[in-house]
């Protein structure tokens, strides 16, 4: 199994409550739940929305809150801005809040990306910016490109970017990653090379195996090379890891092997 989901509906015919639990790849063990409001949206005759907005309250599996969500939707019943609230595990300090604009999106009938970008920005608890990404989508509803910008902790200084290209990924028809590879340069704050690095997926939509080269501040010397592992991790429907382990081997620019190191996860995905 992989989710549980009951819809509550109103004597209109809208929905009112939506309860999910979802489950790891075994089928058995829960790792989130998660309950969407619909008191606040606003409702055509045919019980599409049309404005207003949904509340998402996403919980682990030991009932602590992972996640509180809501997305303001436009007339047209397309998602507008979608602000979320994430807390560490104890479920209630503030670890980000992340704000994702729709304005530059767009969206077929039934209102599924179909080009256009989103933009999200990432703020740390105490409300200094994190990060500024961008997500460019094709007409199929992919991404293709996200560009993001990450700042220090004074929330201005450029620490470094990062372009991740998704031409050679495989998408199925939710839009998921199942296949191929994704590629992500990063660069320091003067422009120059800092990494460059692949990840290859499964069918399944995991990464099976990231190669990784690292760069000298001049941005072109090698200095070591690294390549991870994931086949005896496990993961979840979302494709986080939440048990096993993953092994990467990092070698010296000459090829020689630098450090073998194993990292074994709980259930939790520490």
């Amino acid at each position: 199994m992989q989710s549980d989901s009951t819809v509550t509906f109103t004597s209109s015919g809208n929905p009112s409550v939506s309860d999910t639990i979802n489950y790891a790849k075994d089928g058995t063990t829960v790792t989130t739940t998660a309950r969407t409001d619909f008191s606040k949206a606003l409702f055509d005759d045919q019980n599409n929305i049309v404005g207003g907005s949904i509340q998402t309250l996403t919980k682990r599996a030991d009932g602590k809150l992972q996640s509180d969500s809501t997305v303001t939707f436009a007339s047209s019943g397309n998602p507008s801005v979608s602000d979320t609230i994430n807390y560490a595990k104890d479920g209630t300090t503030v670890t980000t809040t992340a704000r994702t604009d729709f304005s530059k999106a767009l969206f077929d009938d039934e209102n599924n990306i179909v080009g256009g970008s989103i933009q999200t920005l990432t703020k740390r608890a105490d409300g200094k910016l994190q990060s500024d990404s961008t997500v460019t989508f094709s007409t199929s509803g992919n991404p293709s490109v996200s560009d993001t910008t990450n700042y220090a902790k004074d929330g201005t200084t450029v620490t470094t970017t990062a372009r991740t290209d998704f031409s050679k990924a495989l998408f199925d028809d939710q839009n998921n990653i199942v296949g191929g590879s994704i590629q992500t340069l990063t660069k320091r704050a003067d422009g120059k090379l800092q990494s460059d690095s692949t990840v290859t997926f499964t069918s399944s939509g995991n990464p099976s195996v990231s190669d990784t080269i690292n760069y000298a501040k001049d941005g072109t010397t090698v200095t070591t090379t690294a390549r991870t592992d994931f086949s005896k991790a496990l993961f979840d429907d979302q494709n986080n890891i939440v048990g096993g382990s993953i092994q990467t081997l990092t070698k010296r620019a000459d090829g020689k092997l630098q450090s073998d190191s194993t990292v074994t996860f709980s259930t939790s995905g520490n």
